[in-house]
């Protein structure tokens, strides 16, 4: 009996893909004998037999033919795509991307961070773009603090193509509208704010980028409303471990101003000046061999500073006190030594001077 009822069960499952319409009752054989009924009796007595059709006879033949063929294509189609939806929906409840644990779904949005630059602050790209999956990884991706420990912050400037394209990320505002650059000051403030306290405690690793390319840009209107944003990153100073600056030597003289206690965290810095003229002695000052005293600081002593890169600076590289025995990276260029770019004999007292160096690239002027 249990057979028998399975049997009749697996014998109901065709009726699902009956065809609606007038003739939905019948079974496909029977539809031939539908459609002869249809034909005229001239024609319906040459079934099955070698008779040929005149033109008329056939298009007559024809045009009674495609009707229901075509009544049956379009319900095919349409039920062929009802059921594809349909399966595409219990796919989805049943994709195994659902079942992964958190933790791996967690290491799985690490790795779709950029590898070769810092996050940035685009919808379009990790990790912002986690967060508009689903509800479900938003929440992850909110949570995961690491996901957030990077991120590009690109100074507001006046918009001109006289430089060529510009960044990826760059902020441009219109100089004959303040209004917009008002504007776009507090958006990118609150973005970051928001940024900064996802990451939670996690160490951080920023990119700082400053378009201005004169010496005393720091005097235009969005410098003077960009300082907030150095408020900002300054008090994260303690979190660094992976910094880089592209800025005005005006900029750059507040992180000069930075001890080695303010980043103990501190494993890697950059530092490229936009406006390689150099600064006012009134800002910063000359020692007595000529050497800019910005960089004369216990900043760059950090105790894990093991990696630097220093692009543009006019100072003499070699008075800079940095830690060069724990270095294993140092890149130079378009730097000088006392105010002469760099030569060949001054690299071997470079190199000295950093006896656990693995890497280096250095700018030489022959």
């Amino acid at each position: 009996m249990g057979d028998e009822s399975k049997s009749r069960i697996l014998l109901k499952d065709p009726a699902d893909f009956q065809f609606e319409g007038p003739n939905e009752n019948h079974q496909a054989s029977e539809r031939p004998t539908d459609i002869s009924r249809k034909l005229p009796s001239s024609l319906t007595s040459h079934l099955r037999t070698n008779y040929v059709p005149t033109d008329e006879e056939l298009a007559q033949i024809l045009e009674w033919l495609s009707t229901p063929v075509a009544e049956i294509y379009n319900a095919l189609v349409a039920r062929h795509n009802q059921m594809q939806q349909e399966y595409a929906d219990y796919r989805a409840l049943a994709s195994p991307m659902r079942r992964i644990p958190i933790d791996l779904l967690r290491e799985i949005f690490f790795y779709c961070l950029p590898d070769n630059h810092n996050a940035i602050m685009n919808v379009k790209e990790a990790p912002l773009v986690l967060t508009r999956v689903c509800s479900a990884w938003r929440a992850v991706a909110l949570s995961t603090p690491v996901l957030w420990a990077s991120f590009h912050l690109p100074l507001p400037h006046e918009v001109d193509n006289s430089h060529g394209p510009h960044p990826k990320g760059s902020l441009r505002w219109d100089k004959d509208n303040p209004a917009t650059l008002e504007c776009m000051l507090q958006k990118r403030s609150r973005a970051l704010t928001e940024w900064i306290s996802r990451s939670g405690q996690c160490k951080l690793d920023i990119s700082v980028y400053d378009k201005a390319r004169t010496p005393f840009a720091h005097l235009s209107h969005e410098h003077v409303h960009c300082e907030g944003f150095f408020d900002q990153i300054l008090s994260l100073s303690r979190r660094w471990r992976s910094m880089k600056f592209t800025c005005t030597g005006y900029h750059l003289r507040r992180i000069a101003a930075l001890t080695a206690e303010d980043v103990p965290a501190l494993e890697e810095i950059s530092i490229v000046v936009t406006d390689t003229d150099r600064l006012p002695q009134s800002i910063t000052g000359i020692d007595d061999d000529g050497a800019i005293l910005m960089w004369n600081t216990i900043f760059f002593n950090a105790p894990r500073l093991r990696k630097v890169s220093l692009i543009n600076i006019s100072e003499n590289v070699l008075k800079i006190p940095l830690p060069w025995k724990n270095l294993v990276h140092l890149s130079v260029e378009g730097s000088s030594t006392g105010g002469e770019n760099m030569k060949l004999s001054n690299i071997s007292t470079l190199l000295r001077k950093c006896p656990s160096l693995v890497s280096t690239r250095l700018e030489i002027a022959f």
